[in-house]
């Protein structure tokens, strides 16, 4: 005899205190079989179910059919009614079709975490990530961590290259120049209150110090095409 198919809502019932869990199916009978054996194994994915499951046995657990609904495209929104008017306490989502608040267990947190280790990030991914980190204060602790990964570290010629070619072209602001000016100003009008004697520079020790400067520059840049060819 063929098995009969029922496309339904569902409720398992607790019979010692009431409490039930409501679910549909398209196949009442195939879906009440996956949900004695996942219980049984101690893996059902309500944890509330599972645990009233162990703590009472499955002797006074009974499926119940709540609503036959023969358009299985409707069975979304008859679950919800019934969410909504029942109100079950073992079903941890509380919208039919959704896994919004539901919450993993520490198991399978590290299944997960294991079986993503190792695989690279889409741009989307990386995206949403940097943009969730964006702004976001890091503890003393992680900061530690990132110094000590850090440290000793020495970067490649191309690293070096790309940061010598970032800082040989950049800029001083107009601000940090006012600064500096007077930064300079001030520690000449402290010399001369104190009595310091200027100090002046020969043409020559000027001179020295330019070709040094522009000798300096010439071979970085060198270096630099030589790296870039």
């Amino acid at each position: 005899m063929a098995m009969q198919i029922i496309s339904c809502i569902y409720k398992i019932e607790n019979t010692v205190n009431g409490k039930c869990y409501i679910g549909s199916a398209v196949n009442f009978l195939g879906r009440r079989r996956a949900h004695r054996s996942v219980l049984g194994k101690n893996k059902h994915h309500s944890e509330k179910l599972q645990r009233a499951w162990n703590k009472y046995g499955s002797d006074v657990f009974v499926f119940v059919i709540l609503e036959v609904v023969a358009d299985a495209r409707s069975l979304i929104s008859r679950e919800q009614h019934w969410i909504d008017s029942v109100k079950p306490d073992y079903n941890i989502l509380k919208f039919a079709g959704s896994r919004l608040g539901m919450r993993h267990s520490k198991a399978t947190k590290e299944k997960m975490s294991d079986l993503r280790r190792g695989k690279p990030l889409l741009p989307t991914h990386r995206a949403g990530i940097v943009a969730a980190n964006t702004g976001r204060p890091m503890r003393s602790e992680h900061k530690a961590r990132l110094l000590s990964m850090h440290l000793g570290v020495p970067h490649s010629i191309e690293t070096r290259s790309k940061m010598s070619l970032a800082h040989t072209d950049t800029k001083q602001s107009l601000e940090r120049i006012a600064l500096s000016v007077n930064a300079r100003a001030r520690n000449r009008e402290i010399k001369a209150a104190m009595g310091v004697p200027k100090i002046t520079q020969s043409a020559e020790h000027v001179a020295m110090r330019v070709a040094k400067m522009v000798a300096t520059k010439a071979r970085k840049k060198l270096e630099r095409n030589a790296l870039l060819c």
